[in-house]
């Protein structure tokens, strides 16, 4: 896409209906600048729109969408998103909400949950569910410590953890035909060098593998630099009660 070109939103977005029309007023990475018809403004991720000669608004040309799980949003099955909660227990429930939305979906769901929440993510998902007990979910549930999904700091860079995170990913996968999620808590790893290099370069990665990702941040990171580094660099950004576009700079 270049400036000047026509598009549509290829998905439903938080405000913005699948189909609307626009115009890009300019070209970034990984956003575009987006004037919509209403007279509304702002940088959206490219898998997000679609050229306005596809006929996004009729429902063709549009890929598979999935539900998030949160606020009845429906999003691409390889949306990268990050949740930013004030609260652990706003992280344990949006966290189920998300992992139980991907059980019923029929997808293979990831939980990178520490050790210390687990019971309490488990027993979640039996109130939301009532089925995690049962022998399909407990097939399709992978719960395991962030540790074994992140690299340590002595061992990491953003090429060694790409390259650890979208082969468990394919995996997954690929061992199921209805796709796969993930969420895992970041913790403190916003400190280690290359790590928004990793965020970054997972994006598209993770569209190419058709796997959807939410990354939990550290709810001490409330109003910090490193969360607004977060919003940049993710499809979706999830707070307490809404949610909203990665980058999403509205222009009034």
């Amino acid at each position: 896409m270049k400036v000047g070109d026509s598009v549509r939103t290829a998905i439903s977005l938080p405000g913005i209906p699948t189909g609307t029309t626009g115009t890009v007023k300019e070209v970034g990475r990984p956003f575009l600048l987006v004037s919509f018809d209403d007279g509304r403004e702002g940088y959206y991720p490219r898998q997000q729109l679609c050229s306005a000669a596809c006929g996004c608004a009729n429902g063709t040309g549009i890929e598979r969408t999935i539900p998030l799980g949160l606020f009845d949003l429906r999003v691409s099955p390889g949306s990268h998103c990050c949740l930013l909660p004030s609260t652990e227990s706003v992280a344990l429930e949006a966290t189920a909400r998300f992992a139980a939305a991907g059980l019923e979906s029929g997808e293979t769901v990831i939980c990178g949950v520490p050790n210390g929440l687990r019971p309490a993510l488990l027993a979640r998902l039996r109130q939301l569910g009532g089925s995690v007990g049962c022998e399909d979910w407990r097939k399709r549930l992978v719960v395991v410590a962030p540790c074994s999904f992140y690299l340590p700091a002595s061992e990491f860079t953003a090429a060694r953890q790409l390259e650890k995170t979208i082969g468990a990913l394919r995996a997954a996968a690929r061992s199921n035909p209805q796709g796969a999620r993930a969420f895992v808590h970041v913790g403190r790893r916003p400190d280690l060098a290359g790590w928004w290099q990793y965020e970054e370069q997972v994006t598209p990665l993770l569209r190419e593998a058709g796997t959807m990702a939410l990354c939990v941040y550290d709810r001490a990171g409330w109003g910090t630099d490193c969360w607004r580094r977060a919003i940049e660099l993710h499809h979706y950004v999830v707070r307490d009660d809404h949610v909203s576009t990665g980058g999403l700079a509205l222009v009034q």
